[in-house]
């Protein structure tokens, strides 16, 4: 499948809530890949299953703090950080922003809330890691994936998983084997979020991801993936060929 759920880490110490918190995050959408309820277990779980998201409590077991624990895992490999916590006090508060989460919210939190601070972590660290000018390289997940609102929750749509792409005025269709989505984006945006050395455009109103072309009609200027025969505009036939290492 070329879509995946959104993969969150709860580190929580009251068992009870965790795990409505689980079911609430799974009915919403997300994929919740571990449970933490101390310190140590949310390193170890941070690290070895590089969560897309984080939900901090604050108030852990052990002699470290939420807080504390979200800045080294931050110091580590940055994630986007929300806590959801019980502590309302000033002081509190204050520390948390040290931290530099993506959001704070206070038990119980609703699922609104929590839905709208999620998309706008997400959101927020993409933009964030971007201005910064740091290597995707160190951002597996923005590398490879393109982030799409379906419905009410974001879903990660791997940019292998794309067959071609399709333009009409304001909206581009993305089109995958067995599923499409229609967006509405400028093609000049969506190919900035996209890898320039996978996507190809072949016709002012498709773009195709090289791996997918499966021939190429040079007397007709057709491009055929395995769904779909595509037309060949002629100004884009030699910077295809010469992108896919084609002789003529």
């Amino acid at each position: 499948m070329s879509i995946e759920n959104i993969r969150i880490l709860i580190v929580e110490d009251d068992q009870l809530f965790a795990e409505q918190l689980k079911l609430e995050l799974e009915e919403m959408g997300y994929l919740v890949i571990a449970v933490a309820n101390n310190a140590k277990a949310a390193l170890h779980f941070a690290k070895i299953t590089k969560p897309e998201i984080i939900l901090m409590d604050i108030h852990l077991s052990g002699s470290k703090d939420g807080i504390t624990v979200a800045q080294e895992i931050y110091a580590l490999d940055p994630v986007p950080i929300i806590f959801v916590t019980s502590l309302m006090d000033q002081e509190t508060f204050e520390r948390a922003k040290q931290a530099h989460p993506y959001a704070y919210l206070l038990k119980p939190a609703n699922k609104v809330s929590l839905q709208h601070s999620i998309e706008l972590a997400i959101q927020n660290f993409n933009e964030e890691q971007e201005n910064k000018k740091y290597s995707l390289e160190q951002f597996p997940f923005f590398r490879q994936n393109l982030l799409i609102r379906q419905g009410n929750k974001l879903v990660k749509l791997n940019f292998d998983g794309i067959e071609l792409i399709e333009v009409e005025e304001k909206y581009c269709t993305i089109f995958t084997v067995d599923q499409k989505f229609v967006v509405r984006i400028s093609l000049k945006e969506l190919l900035e979020k996209l890898p320039i050395d996978k996507f190809v455009r072949v016709h002012r109103n498709y773009v195709v991801h090289g791996d997918k072309i499966i021939a190429i009609d040079l007397e007709k200027n057709h491009v055929q993936t395995k769904s779909k025969s595509l037309p060949l505009g002629r100004k884009y036939r030699s910077a295809l060929l010469n992108s896919r290492g084609y002789i003529s």
